[in-house]
């Protein structure tokens, strides 16, 4: 890979710093996000779906008893999944043992339909560790960045079906259109011992706030981490002018009495089908006693977030994996994530 990679400084940001509130009722915390957790009962989340967030509207009973009736059938078998409704769901470490779930429904394949769209998720747990339902209600608008919806819930690790349901709005009473999309998800326990990561996102772009999200907005940014904010990129296709921004966090390292860790990370680009030779690669980002900023500890509750910049222009079309390695040198330990990608002709 080029060695004019653009490598961006890692956001450090100090967890726990104050508690942010939602608009809703709260029962649970998603590392100080607060949203309704109500068991077997039913989510309902409104937002109207535009390139620019519009106000909050408020879902009515029909609506919401709509939704309900969706999830049911779903639930129940009654309904099969629309193939255009895509759910893709992001993992990091959450509060007492969870794991924190930003995620994203996307409703770009719906033609002229859902513009102006009310959500439903139902999270139901399988395994018998999760053994629950949750449901979660947060009242929130859409990102700016297409048709699509943006939230999260927080749950603890383990097998869960996840069924989206999604109502036009706009639709007159006599032509209802709805969509539901169910997916299995094992959700990992990323609050165990030793190194791990959380999922790696690829981000369109990384945006900074005027300020930390008020307790009030938290709820409508569910990828805003400190006063940075995340906005995941589409599946792809990716086009060759593209950058491609990856983010992602690093927990459990080792680190020394100042609390700053030893850690190395590393970025290959690999050819489906070719994994054993690399067609791309960085110089190791290295966060370390040298590197990172003096105020900068672990044990003061900073994080680790490296976020590295990838131009795509030198690759041929083709379907891709993003290597990502990360080694922890004091602890003698490595962890890896193959992300795939395409690059479209």
């Amino acid at each position: 890979m080029a060695p004019t990679v653009t490598v961006l400084a890692p956001m450090l940001r100090k967890a726990g710093s104050r508690r942010r509130r939602c608009t809703c009722n709260d029962r649970g915390t998603i590392r100080g996000v607060r949203v309704t957790i109500s068991c077997l009962a039913t989510c309902a989340i409104s937002a109207a779906l535009a390139t620019q967030a519009p106000p909050i509207s408020a879902i009515s009973r029909g609506e919401e008893a709509t939704l309900v009736r969706l999830l049911d059938d779903a639930t129940g078998r009654r309904r099969s999944s629309d193939s255009w409704l895509h759910w893709e769901p992001h993992f990091l470490k959450g509060a007492r043992g969870r794991t924190y779930v930003p995620f994203t429904v996307r409703l770009d394949d719906a033609g002229e339909s859902f513009r102006n769209v009310a959500v439903g998720v139902r999270v139901i747990g399988i395994t018998l560790r999760s053994g629950w339902n949750d449901e979660f209600g947060i009242e929130t608008t859409a990102s700016g960045d297409g048709r699509v919806f943006r939230a999260s819930f927080l749950v603890n690790p383990g097998l869960y079906r996840i069924i989206v349901a999604a109502l036009d709005r706009d639709t007159p009473r006599r032509g209802v259109h709805s969509a539901v999309v169910e997916q299995r998800v094992e959700i990992p326990d990323l609050a165990k011992k030793g190194l791990h990561i959380s999922s790696v996102v690829l981000a369109d772009r990384i945006d900074d706030l005027p300020q930390t999200i008020s307790d009030r907005d938290r709820a409508a940014y569910p990828y805003a981490f400190g006063a940075k904010i995340v906005v995941p990129a589409r599946p792809g296709p990716f086009r060759r002018d593209d950058r491609l921004t990856v983010m992602f966090q690093i927990y459990n390292p080792a680190m020394f009495e100042d609390g700053k860790p030893d850690v190395e990370v590393h970025y290959e680009v690999l050819r489906d089908g070719m994994e054993d030779k690399p067609v791309g690669s960085t110089a190791a980002q290295l966060f370390n006693q040298e590197s990172l900023p003096e105020e900068f500890s672990l044990k003061e509750g900073f994080q680790l977030v490296p976020i590295q910049v990838l131009p795509l222009s030198q690759f041929e079309p083709g379907a891709y994996k993003l290597r990502v390695e990360v080694q922890d040198v004091l602890g003698n330990a490595r962890v890896r994530a193959d992300v795939p990608f395409t690059v479209q002709p």
